[in-house]
């Protein structure tokens, strides 16, 4: 069962796994002429990040889960730096594009954290 399923701005539909799906927890691509997936990377199920994927308009792609919060490396689904820790289970994630540059993550309410600029 696939989770968070996520457009890229270049039009390629990922999906992550929030249970072993093929024996992997990973972010995938999907093919949306016939459903076929493809495994770009598994993580361990430490990772957290299993639950929600958002990408920004550059082409950044996030994902929340059950602790965690972190960026992802499209291509080659390596977690880029360290994941941010967070309490509780995140079921949704959602960012509104620049200027404001915020994300929204969802825990049976909405909670709003800003991006910092590097």
């Amino acid at each position: 069962i696939l989770h968070g399923l996520e457009f890229s701005p270049a039009g390629i539909l990922y999906g992550i796994t929030p249970h072993r799906y093929q024996n992997t927890y990973g972010l995938y691509t999907v093919n949306t002429t016939n459903a076929a997936v493809h495994l770009i990377a598994g993580f361990s199920n430490t990772a957290n990040i299993n639950q929600s994927l958002t990408f920004t308009n550059d082409g950044n792609l996030y994902a929340i889960g059950s602790g965690a919060f972190a960026q992802i490396n499209p291509i080659n689904g390596t977690i880029i730096g360290l994941p941010v820790t967070l309490y509780g289970d995140y079921r949704g994630l959602a960012v509104v594009p620049e200027p404001v540059g915020c994300f929204y993550l969802a825990l049976g309410a909405f909670y709003m954290m800003k991006k910092r600029k590097s």
